[in-house]
């Protein structure tokens, strides 16, 4: 299965590398931990949105910036960031099912 979560509203860019050296919030610490999860179960799994780019523990993150043009993935799952919508729109972007989880009720 091809998943990609799509992060928004950090303060800064984060990756799991980071977050080892820096700490950072509760969301960024559940995707990374989802993801590696969904990666260790043989899945293809990408994270997009305010990252350091690279590959960490079998999960690829990446920028909005760097989505591919007409790319489908099974499932996307989208935290703090309702406009990733439009950010997929944007390039083409088709899934089959997405998820939207939110549990911050403050803004940046």
């Amino acid at each position: 299965m091809k998943v990609l979560f799509c992060i928004g509203y950090q303060k800064t860019a984060f990756s799991p590398q980071s977050w080892e050296e820096n700490g950072s919030g509760g969301s960024e610490y559940s995707v990374m931990k989802l993801a590696e999860r969904f990666s260790e179960l043989g899945h293809e799994v990408m994270v997009s949105g305010e990252v350091i780019t690279g590959t960490y523990n079998g999960v690829k993150y990446f920028t909005y910036e760097d989505l591919g043009i007409n790319d489908h993935y099974d499932v996307v799952i989208a935290t703090n960031y309702i406009h990733y919508l439009q950010e997929l729109d944007s390039k083409g972007i088709t899934f089959d099912k997405s998820y939207f989880w939110i549990h911050n009720n403050e803004f940046y």
